[in-house]
């Protein structure tokens, strides 16, 4: 299971891509309730390569420790 702060970065990710892709496409990926398309197939692997990509590099600005709303240890008891 992904984390929280995952979430939020693969929240992002789609978003800006969602932004940025024709409005033929997006029409074709929201219509696609089964998820069968090419277009959405590629949508969702996009965005999660993407999210990933940032998930994991220390450099990426959302990953200073002072930008996790969560905390990294949870209580003891």
């Amino acid at each position: 299971m992904k984390s929280k702060h995952y979430e939020r970065i693969h929240a992002r990710v789609a978003a800006r891509l969602w932004k940025d892709i024709p409005i033929h496409l997006r029409d074709i990926i929201a219509n696609d309730s089964d998820h069968l398309t090419d277009e959405f197939k590629w949508f969702a692997d996009k965005t999660h390569a993407d999210a990933t990509r940032l998930y994991e590099d220390p450099t990426y600005y959302d990953n200073e420790e002072f930008t996790f709303r969560v905390p990294k240890v949870e209580p003891a008891f």
